[in-house]
């Protein structure tokens, strides 16, 4: 299965299911849900220097082991 990344939030998205598409300078984005297309439509730059970013993974408090004495 074919999947791309909503510039707005992030979500995984098939393009066969996608609620919607928008071509910008010679690329197809792909959206979740229609208030993402409408958001990437009113200011896509933001969105794409958005998605430029490194991606940080951070691990919420019940992940991080902690050790007596620590």
């Amino acid at each position: 299965m074919n999947v791309e990344l909503d510039p707005v939030c992030g979500m995984t998205v098939d393009p066969d299911r996608a609620a919607g598409s928008y071509e910008y300078e010679g690329k197809t984005y792909y959206f979740c849900s229609t208030h993402c297309l409408h958001r990437f439509r009113e200011d896509p730059e933001k969105f794409l220097q958005k998605s430029a970013l490194p991606i940080v993974q951070i691990a919420s408090p019940a992940h991080i082991e902690s050790k007596p004495g620590q």
